[in-house]
C-alpha cells in the first residue's frame, strides 16, 4: 500500500539545513518518516507507532513538519538541533529524542522507568522530499526530475524499500526493490 504518488512540492522557505538535506532555497513541503522497532511499555493498550509516515511542514513554522493520525502526533524540527517526538494527547510520548543539527535519524531516548512514557526503544530515519536513493535510481532509469516524475516509497513486511516512479511524458510506470548500500 504505500502513499499516493506526487510531486516534489516546495514548502515556505527554512534557512536551517538549506543546502544540506534539500537542494538550496527548495525546503520541502513533505518529509517521510520511517518508525521502527518502538515497543509498548506495560500496561499501555495501544500498538507502537511503527511504520512510515507523511509529515507536513506547518504553518508558520518553515523549520518544522507534523502529522496528527488517530491517538498518535508526529513532529519534527530543525532549529538549533534536530528533535523528533512522537506523542499522545496528554503527556506521554511514545518517541523522544534530539541531537545535532541537519541529522537524518535519531534513536529514542524513552525508557518505560520515565512515569511519561508510552514506548521505548526503536529509531526513525526520515527523507526531506525526494530522498537520495530516489534520485539515483530515478536518473538510473532515464527519469530525470525535469520531466515531473512522481514517486512513491513503500516497505515490504521486512523493512525492504520498494520505489514507485511515474513519469508524465511517457506513462512509464516501474517498481524497483531495492536495499541501499
Amino acid at each position: 500500500m504505500g502513499l499516493e504518488l506526487e510531486e516534489y512540492e516546495i514548502g515556505d522557505f527554512c534557512a536551517n539545513c538549506d543546502g544540506n538535506l534539500w537542494p538550496a532555497g527548495l525546503t520541502p513541503k513533505f518529509a517521510f518518516a520511517l518508525v521502527t522497532g518502538i515497543t509498548a511499555c506495560p500496561p499501555v493498550g495501544l500498538a507502537p507507532p511503527n511504520g512510515y509516515w507523511k509529515l507536513t511542514q506547518m504553518p508558520g513554522t518553515p523549520c518544522s513538519w507534523r502529522l496528527t493520525v488517530g491517538n498518535f502526533t508526529f513532529l519534527l524540527s530543525y532549529g538549533v538541533g534536530t528533535s523528533f517526538g512522537i506523542f499522545t494527547p496528554g503527556p506521554p510520548a511514545w518517541f523522544r529524542s534530539n541531537g545535532g543539527a541537519c541529522l537524518t535519524s535519531l534513536d529514542n531516548l524513552n525508557n518505560c522507568i520515565d512515569v511519561d512514557t508510552f514506548g521505548t526503544g526503536g529509531s526513525v530515519t526520515w527523507y526531506m522530499g525526494w530522498d537520495p536513493y530516489a534520485v539515483l535510481l530515478a536518473e538510473t532509469y532515464n527519469m530525470t526530475p525535469q520531466e515531473t516524475i512522481l514517486y512513491d516509497k513503500f516497505f515490504t513486511p521486512d523493512f525492504t524499500r520498494v520505489y514507485r516512479f511515474a513519469r508524465n511524458i511517457d506513462k512509464t510506470n516501474v517498481k524497483i526493490k531495492f536495499e541501499p548500500p
